[in-house]
């Protein structure tokens, strides 16, 4: 499932990128969810804006695109993606947009020669629910 947004000259200004998988087969991050446990999962494999139209609520509406898009997927528990843990700003996007700091990843991405830790976000959709351990450790927070 793929958005891209365009300005009035036409000039690409924002895209998102998602794909279904089935869960749990073709999905790396287990443990998701409490029973049941979904047919599917929406995975991000990338979301961008470019700079002046940050902040603006462009990268909202393309998430919003994709959460009703897996919505519309009966079969679809979630929206998840992982974000380099350094990154405070999509950190904090993604909060805004009701996403959930599932899990802390160590050593996930590989870049120019070195490791660095990611966290999973998840956007749970209606009728699933999280792991009991992820709401267990959200109730202590």
């Amino acid at each position: 499932y793929s958005v891209i947004a365009v300005d009035a000259k036409g000039d690409i200004v924002g895209f998102i990128l998602a794909q279904l998988l089935r869960y749990p087969d073709q999905c790396e991050d287990k443990g998701l969810f409490t029973l049941p446990e979904p047919e599917t999962v929406c995975y991000i494999l990338t979301l961008g804006c470019k700079q002046e139209y940050r902040r603006a609520g462009l990268g909202s509406a393309l998430i919003d695109r994709v959460k009703a898009f897996a919505q519309s997927t009966k079969t679809c528990g979630c929206v998840y993606l992982h974000v380099i843990h350094y990154n405070t700003a999509a950190i904090q996007f993604y909060n805004k947009n009701q996403f959930e700091q599932v899990r802390y990843m160590d050593d996930f991405y590989f870049i120019e020669e070195k490791y660095f830790a990611a966290y999973l976000y998840v956007f749970y959709l209606p009728n699933f629910q999280p792991s009991l351990w992820h709401q267990w450790y959200k109730g202590i927070r």
